[in-house]
């Protein structure tokens, strides 16, 4: 299967390269079957949210099943962001709540 690469600065703001790494992450993962993008700029976010500035979106956790398989989708996200890694805020925001998510953020 192909893999699609971005050179760097091409992206607006990062948000690309970020929904570029979760589809790449998504094609290395057995379960859960389909991960799926919740919001960009929809929804209600903080005044202040980089959602509204066309940096950051938020994937659906709860059907990863496990802590485990969570943590590894984190951690195979920013093995794939690579050096770039430390442009974004990649996070499992409101863990066993009901809003729980992924919340990724391009904030070099």
């Amino acid at each position: 299967m192909a893999t699609l690469a971005m050179k760097r600065g091409v992206q607006p703001r990062g948000l690309i390269r970020l929904i570029v790494a979760v589809a790449n992450v998504a094609q290395r993962l057995d379960a859960p079957r389909t991960v799926t993008i919740t919001s960009c700029i929809d929804s209600k976010h903080s005044d202040r949210s980089h959602h509204y500035r066309l940096g950051a979106i938020d994937v659906r956790s709860k059907n990863f099943g496990s802590l485990y398989a969570k943590r590894r989708f984190l951690r195979l996200l920013k093995d794939e962001l690579g050096n770039d890694a430390n442009e974004y805020d990649i996070l499992l925001e409101q863990r066993g709540k009901p809003n729980e998510h992924f919340h990724l953020e391009y904030d070099p």
